[in-house]
């Protein structure tokens, strides 16, 4: 998508409550016209329109006693595919169940939030910034999902226990008789959710006295290089291996199969859940799966409690499930 400049002003401080009578004589215009703008009544010019609902969400103000229906989800890009693909899904389903419009919006293209009259915001973002960035321009309510809050401004999280569901793979490794497991991230994965994983590396290798110096392995998040990266791995000579993407597990293990491994003979391997692929590879992956209708499901009340002027003073945390199937060997 074509991204737009932003060349509005910047936001003014807040005032306390505006009322539409207010944001019309600010705007020089009648009461009436604000009304139909906001309301999405076709009788009013486009760039009117679009300067109207810009500078009442730059102040707060929104219809009384009414909702538009039409929820904003933010992405990082427009690459949907693996985890976003699946939590888009389920947040779709969730906001579409609730009676809401759903407009899918690239964090680029943010600028144009001033082109259609919103209710609330949910950020799926997984790079921090956002969630303090966002609050400054705009006044709508948003919900993160699995990247930071910003509870000064009242911008709460939903996210999944990435610490919990790690330990969960490691731990089911470990249990089948994996030593050596080598953890596999994607180098372009470098977000809180990431950090948090490694961390969760760290200290299962150290729970069990395990060496962790050489069994870190990145992999350029290039398809192509992927081969290259299951010969490097090889050469460690592992027996169990962690690959937390839901994108490119099934990548990896394609790379094994082509160089001759047998899985989970020779080695085991346990990754993150693509609900469209995982069950379906030969042989089926053991993964572990976020609780995507979880996420949506908490994000879409939370956010809905905010539209309604009611208070969040906490985040949600949900839990991973394990998903067992076929690619890791159980010792009797």
């Amino acid at each position: 998508m074509k991204t737009v400049q932003n060349k509005s002003s910047e936001p003014k401080q807040a005032r306390g409550k505006i009322s539409l009578r207010t944001l019309a004589s600010e705007l020089r215009v009648a009461p009436a016209t604000v009304m139909r703008a906001l309301s999405g009544h076709p009788n009013v010019r486009p760039e009117l329109r679009k300067k109207i609902i810009n500078h009442a969400f730059r102040n707060g103000y929104r219809l009384p006693g009414r909702h538009t229906g039409n929820v904003a989800i933010v992405t990082s890009g427009s690459c949907f595919s693996g985890y976003l693909s699946c939590l888009l899904l389920a947040l779709f389903e969730e906001l579409q169940r609730c009676g809401f419009h759903v407009f899918i919006l690239p964090e680029p293209d943010v600028v144009s939030l001033s082109d259609v009259m919103y209710d609330g915001i949910i950020s799926t973002t997984w790079v921090p910034g956002f969630e303090k960035k966002y609050p400054k321009e705009h006044s709508l309510p948003l919900v993160s999902v699995n990247t930071m809050d910003n509870r000064i401004d009242n911008v709460y999280m939903v996210s999944s226990d990435e610490s919990g569901g790690v330990t969960m793979g490691l731990q089911y490794l470990y249990k089948s008789g994996c030593r050596k497991i080598l953890y596999c991230p994607p180098a372009s994965q470098f977000s809180l959710c990431s950090m948090e994983r490694l961390h969760a590396f760290h200290e299962f290798c150290c729970v069990h006295n395990l060496s962790d110096k050489e069994l870190i392995l990145q992999f350029s998040d290039d398809p192509k290089e992927i081969l290259h990266t299951a010969k490097r791995a090889l050469k460690l000579s592992p027996d169990g291996i962690f690959v937390p993407s839901e994108y490119f597990s099934g990548y990896l293990m394609n790379a094994f199969l082509r160089l001759g491994v047998r899985i989970p003979e020779q080695l085991s391997l346990v990754g993150l859940e693509d609900d469209q692929h995982s069950g379906s590879l030969f042989p089926a992956m053991t993964t572990i799966r976020q609780d995507y209708e979880g996420l949506a499901r908490e994000s879409v009340a939370m956010l809905k409690k905010l539209m309604d002027g009611k208070n969040v003073t906490a985040g949600v945390r949900l839990p991973y499930k394990l998903i067992e199937r076929e690619t890791v060997l159980k010792h009797k």
